[in-house]
């Protein structure tokens, strides 16, 4: 069930897939959980109402985009036009932050609900912003002056044609030149640069890989097991939604399923050994298998 979700940014913000071969697709990526949320403001977005039958909270219906960010500046004031943190003013003892080439502000903590003004300044409600981290105090249209374009719920946000700058703004798409060497704009995020590619195939020969399908009885394929060990150099069964690393209660999965996935990951990490991507990917961890919820 839907409780308060954050608003969409409608930018289209990329998520980078590694995408290493082609049987992996559908095995390799675990389950990557969504994360329940534990204070009602998952990062599920959507928009239409809410499964409660209230109107709906999950955000506006204007979109960002990425678009230049030399655009002129305001009066600092929540809802006027920036393209940095610093052209925003706070208010109230909340920071000033640039929204997509709106000034908005920052909300005291987690918000208690959408739309609630406990956590803002005078003027302002609060939200998240989906596939974002933290809480922003949203403008009323009806107190400021907007510089973005106004929703339903009578808020200011970002438009089309509004952005800011990536390296100096809270929440904001990148432009060519704005990432730093080894890393390309890609739809408004800094992503690691594939440059030319792994190469012609067949890539490295793979040998000694954990056993693929099982050949038991069919009692003995769908057995509820867990991943043993936990961690690999190419997989990670971390704890998730209220387990700790001594205790997985939740993550379980089929005997043939976890062999699926112990194989798929084994011969990714094989075959993409020389890849420059998979060399920051193996720096960051091994791949993550989440199987908690």
């Amino acid at each position: 069930m839907r409780n308060v979700v954050p608003r969409p940014s409608s930018l289209k913000l990329a998520t980078f897939v590694f995408v290493a071969a082609s049987f992996v697709s559908s095995a390799c990526i675990v389950d990557h959980n969504q994360n329940e949320s534990t204070d009602g403001l998952g990062s599920s977005g959507g928009s239409g109402a809410n499964d409660s039958g209230s109107s709906d909270t999950s955000g506006p219906a204007t979109t960002g985009s990425n678009t230049t960010s030399s655009q002129p500046v305001g009066n600092g004031k929540p809802g006027s036009a920036c393209n940095c943190d610093t052209d925003c003013s706070a208010v109230e003892g909340h920071d000033g932050i640039c929204v997509y080439g709106v000034c908005m502000t920052k909300a005291s903590s987690a918000c208690s609900k959408g739309g609630s003004t406990v956590e803002c300044n005078s003027g302002s409600r609060c939200w998240g912003l989906q596939e974002h981290e933290g809480y922003i105090c949203w403008p009323n249209c009806a107190d400021f002056s907007c510089a973005g374009g106004c929703d339903d719920d009578g808020s200011c946000g970002p438009t089309a044609d509004t952005n800011c700058g990536y390296n100096c703004g809270s929440y904001c798409s990148c432009q060519a030149g704005d990432c730093g060497e080894g890393y390309t704009c890609l739809e408004g995020n800094c992503v690691q640069d594939a440059g030319n590619g792994p190469g012609p195939g067949p890539g490295p020969t793979c040998n000694n890989l954990p056993k693929r399908d099982c050949t038991g009885s069919a009692a003995y394929c769908g057995e509820l097991v867990v991943f043993n060990p936990r961690t690999t150099a190419h997989y990670d069964d971390y704890p998730i939604n209220g387990e700790t690393a001594a205790n997985q209660y939740r993550s379980y999965l089929r005997r043939d399923l976890m062999m699926l996935i112990d194989y798929a990951s084994a011969r990714t990490y094989c075959k993409s050994a020389g890849w420059a991507v998979a060399l920051a990917f193996r720096h960051n961890g091994s791949a993550e298998t989440s199987l908690g919820g």
